[in-house]
């Protein structure tokens, strides 16, 4: 029989993924003689909305079978009445007949896993270098069930096992970190090594720039819990428009949103998902407005489109860096936001962005817009 602890310490380090890992450690188990039908791995992240991933593997499937778990799903009463919520708080192993007379079906997920032939069950914690609990469950469809032999050398690997899973989890979560707080592509430039002051590069993008019109207003009257409920209602029909359009979210400055547009495909392009994302973010907040409740404020955009050359890149202190963008181009915008007001308009284009959509917008005037010294050629939307 092949040696699982070789495989642990060889093969095992090239998986690539932990769903790949999850199929290879199953076929290994059977490999060294121990014949088990399903496994499961549960694996805790770092996630804004998951709160941990499953990893299933069976021997008469294809592939791997991944579930996400929120948070509502481990507060609900099938996932605290399942054979893993004592795990995660610290239980040792769990063990359960599933067939004959010594059969124990006390969960649904046991039920299940007997009407589908599993004869035996086991769930062991899996325990990563920082003590966090993890669990693996395995299920048989031998008529025997596991053997006390076969479960010994299960719990033997799952402690080298719980390190393999470690190093796939902690890049994985460094990876939704900074896709959570940079954006994929600033996150991915970081995740690939650009982490020095001053790497980056210049690149052409459609500049979009969204500013809560009234915001001081709202911050004086509005009880603290109610007006953080709006800005992030606003940031949600803001830059959630901007993320469905395949733009860059770079940052939240107090209750604005800067993202970009990258030209890549060509101008026109970029152009136009970012207008795309300026009418989505607009009609959100029209639909926020028309169904608000009576104490909730009216949310309203002042909203900006530039088209320019920007520096992509790191910016700061030797040790305290920000992956942003920065230049002329994205100062522009903002003021261009703030003429928003003045123009009694939601959303105004510059001239070179405007260009890019030649059939798209109309001329409006010419604005002198706050730290730019010369007057600058507003466009609407026609």
């Amino acid at each position: 029989m092949a040696s699982l602890h070789d495989w642990l310490v060889g093969a095992a380090w090239e998986c690539g993924s932990p769903g790949a890992l999850t199929a290879a450690y199953g076929q290994a188990l059977n490999a060294a003689g121990i014949p088990v039908w399903r496994v499961q791995v549960g694996l805790r992240t770092l996630h804004p909305l998951l709160v941990a991933e499953n990893h299933t593997w069976r021997a008469d499937a294809d592939g791997v079978e991944v579930a996400y778990a929120t948070r509502e799903t481990v507060s609900s009463d099938a996932f605290l009445r399942s054979p893993l919520a004592p795990l995660y708080e610290g239980a040792g192993a769990i063990r359960r007949r599933l067939a004959g007379d010594y059969a124990v079906l006390d969960e649904p997920v046991l039920r299940e896993l007997a009407e589908a032939g599993a004869t035996d069950y086991a769930a062991l914690p899996m325990s990563f270098s920082d003590g966090q609990l993890n669990a693996v469950t395995f299920a048989t469809r031998d008529a025997s069930g596991f053997t006390t032999e076969a479960l010994g050398r299960i719990a033997g690997s799952v402690g080298l096992l719980g390190r393999l899973f470690e190093v796939h989890i902690l890049r994985a979560m460094a990876g939704t970190l900074l896709d959570t707080y940079l954006g994929p592509r600033s996150g991915r430039r970081v995740l690939e090594g650009s982490i020095r002051r001053g790497d980056g590069e210049e690149i052409e993008a459609a500049v979009w720039f969204a500013d809560l019109r009234g915001s001081t207003g709202l911050a004086e009257r509005l009880p603290r819990g109610l007006y953080l409920d709006a800005l992030n209602a606003f940031f949600d029909a803001t830059a959630g428009s901007v993320a469905d359009r395949g733009g860059e979210v770079l940052k939240f400055i107090g209750d604005a949103v800067l993202a970009i547009f990258p030209v890549e495909e060509g101008r026109a392009d970029a152009c136009m998902q970012a207008l795309a994302a300026a009418r989505g973010a607009l009609a959100r907040l029209d639909g926020l407005n028309e169904f608000r409740d009576p104490e909730w404020p009216e949310l309203r955009a002042a909203l900006a489109l530039h088209l320019g050359t920007v520096s992509f890149g790191n910016i700061g202190t030797a040790e305290r860096l920000d992956f942003t963008t920065v230049g002329p181009a994205v100062n522009e915008t903002a003021r261009l936001a703030e003429a928003c007001k003045q123009a009694a308009r939601p959303l105004l284009i510059s001239q070179p962005f405007a260009a890019a959509l030649p059939d798209a917008f109309a001329p409006l005037d010419r604005f002198r817009l706050r730290g730019v010294a010369e007057a600058m050629q507003v466009f609407v939307p026609v």
